[in-house]
């Protein structure tokens, strides 16, 4: 998920014993119904940070992208990708 290999990451996931779905659903929050509370569905609070295993933080799918983009350009390129985040955005979301 970090390198933005979501297709695999999300098969690597199905597989994973101990996979809370609520935890991946938060980068999707603003697709979710407002009172949802992933702490509720996943049975414990839900990181707002790196955690230790290397997963990003719970913050929107685009800002992970955009993030993981702008630490694989230079400036100059990532000024120019807003296509990039967007195309990696329905990446993510076709895959999910």
């Amino acid at each position: 998920f970090k390198d933005m290999q979501f297709q695999q990451a999300f098969t690597h996931f199905l597989y994973s014993p101990d996979f809370c779905v609520a935890r991946l659903l938060v980068f999707w929050h603003r697709h979710l119904p407002a009172g949802w509370d992933p702490a509720a569905a996943a049975g414990t609070a839900i990181a707002r940070g790196t955690d230790d295993d290397g997963s990003p933080g719970s913050s929107d799918i685009e800002e992970v992208i955009r993030e993981k983009l702008r630490d694989r350009q230079s400036t100059e390129e990532a000024s120019k990708s807003a296509s990039a985040v967007s195309a990696n955005v329905n990446i993510a979301s076709v895959a999910m």
